[in-house]
C-alpha cells in the first residue's frame, strides 16, 4: 500500500504488490527499502503525483509477515528534490569491511 497525505488522505493505488527482495539461504530479505522508498517519493514528486513538502506512507513487507511503515517527505529546491525517509528500524545483522 502505497499512499500520499496531505490534510485529508489521497491513496495512490499501485497495480499489484512493490517488491523489492532477494534470496538469501531460500529465505526473502529486505522487508523494507528507504532508499527505494525515497526515489519512489522523488519520482511522484517530479512527476506532480505528490506536492513537495506532502507525506508519502509506504507500508511494506506484509506479505513476508515483517511489516514496515516507512514516511518520506520530498522538498524541491528549483530542479533539486531531497528526499527524506523516516521511520523505525531493527538491526538484523551487522559487519565491516576492511580495505
Amino acid at each position: 500500500m502505497v499512499e500520499a497525505r496531505a490534510g485529508p488522505r489521497v491513496c495512490l493505488t499501485l497495480a499489484g504488490p512493490i517488491r523489492s527482495s532477494a534470496r538469501c539461504g531460500g529465505r526473502t530479505i529486505f522487508p523494507s527499502t528507504g532508499s527505494a522508498a525515497g526515489s519512489l517519493g522523488a519520482y511522484l514528486v517530479r512527476h506532480g503525483k505528490l506536492a513537495p513538502g506532502h507525506t508519502l506512507s509506504i507500508l511494506q513487507g506484509v506479505e513476508m509477515g515483517r511489516p514496515s511503515h516507512i514516511e518520506v517527505q520530498v522538498s524541491q529546491s528549483g530542479k533539486k528534490l531531497v528526499p527524506r525517509v523516516s521511520g523505525a528500524a531493527v538491526k538484523v545483522f551487522e559487519g565491516s569491511i576492511r580495505v
